[in-house]
This record gives C-alpha cells, sequence and structure tokens, in this order.
C-alpha cells in the first residue's frame, strides 16, 4: 500500500514539475543546465541568456567561416588546431561538468553542424528539443520541430539573419546533394566481403 502511494505522489511531483517547466519555456525563460556554446547565464537571473565574452567570438567565426564556403570538416580540423576549446571541454575548464570524458573532448563535425543549426545565435529561445515524461512512463525521446517551443528575441543576438539563412541554404544544398547521391551506384556489381 505504501509503495502504490509513493508511486502516486511520485506521479503527481512529475506531472507538476513538467507542467511548471513548459509555462517557463513558453515565457521565455531558458531552463536548460547550461548555457548555449557563445551564451553564459545571467548573474543576476539564471533563465536568461547573455553573450560570453569567451566564447561568442568564436561562434561568430565558425558562422562566418561557413558562409565563406568552408566545409565542416575544414572548420572542425580549424578549431582543434587552433586549440579552441570545444563546448564540454569548455564546460569542463570552468568547472561546470565534472565528467572525465568532457575533459579532453574536441570540435566534431557533428557539433559544428548543432551549433550552425541553432537559432539560438539569432536571440530567441529555442526549448522542448527532447521530451520524457516520469509519470506516463515516457523516456527521453526527440520532438518534431513543430512542436519546439521558440519564443523570439528573448536575449542579444551574435549572429546577424543575413549570415545565419545563407547557412541554412548552404546546409540544405548539402543535404540535398547527399540525398541525391543516395543509391546512385547501386546498379554495379558488388564483390563478396571476403573477411
Amino acid at each position: 500500500l505504501k509503495n502504490m502511494i509513493n508511486a502516486a505522489y511520485s506521479k503527481d511531483i512529475s506531472r507538476k514539475v513538467s507542467s511548471a517547466f513548459s509555462m517557463k519555456r513558453q515565457n521565455g525563460e531558458f531552463i536548460g543546465s547550461w548555457a548555449p556554446y557563445g551564451y553564459q547565464k545571467c548573474a543576476d537571473d539564471h533563465h536568461r541568456l547573455e553573450p560570453n565574452t569567451e566564447t561568442a567570438p568564436v561562434v561568430c567565426d565558425i558562422f562566418r567561416w561557413r558562409a565563406e564556403g568552408e566545409s565542416y570538416m575544414q572548420i572542425t580540423r580549424r578549431l582543434n588546431g587552433a586549440g579552441i576549446p570545444s563546448p564540454y571541454r569548455y564546460l569542463y575548464l570552468k568547472g561546470e561538468r565534472r565528467d572525465q570524458r568532457c575533459k579532453n573532448a574536441v570540435w566534431t563535425q557533428t557539433a559544428v553542424k548543432r551549433l550552425l543549426l541553432n537559432e539560438v545565435y539569432l536571440g530567441h529561445l529555442v526549448q522542448g528539443r527532447n521530451r520524457s515524461s516520469l509519470c506516463e512512463g515516457k523516456t527521453k525521446k526527440e520532438v518534431p520541430k513543430e512542436e519546439w517551443i521558440i519564443v523570439r528575441n528573448t536575449h542579444d543576438p551574435l549572429i546577424d539573419e543575413e549570415i545565419f539563412f545563407t547557412v541554412q541554404e548552404m546546409a540544405e544544398k548539402t543535404k540535398q546533394a547527399q540525398h541525391d547521391r543516395l543509391g546512385k551506384y547501386d546498379d554495379l556489381e558488388k564483390s563478396p566481403n571476403i573477411f
């Protein structure tokens, strides 16, 4: 009987917490554990973002390099070659993350690509990309873009719209080119793998 009461209580708390977080998101309050790379939480209000003077210039450089035609791989090599800490490593060096895997984390193409697609750099708060619910027994899963909670003009932008949308068009063209190549060589005879 105690276990049943405790389970019901836990589900009720989970429902209330989820509801409170949803309201904060819709009000344009940042509720993440760590600010996106290039930003930091405001000292007087941890639900607001402000540019980070150390990492914001790196974000601007990444967008500029991509708009100038550099590939994700070239940008990744440039960042790692210059010794610029990756987002996870930066958090580790600042003492915000203690996971040893972050200690030597390097820039990857995926990290660069994810950064370049993020509307947060236009000054918009994008939250609710993943969803989980203890009270409904649902584990963490990705949410379709149409269901994301986007609140516009919540903080200072790092990138102007022209550069941002130029980069988005380039990403779409790259994606389309990869899609067009799928199955292009399927008619070639395939030799069996000797291993």
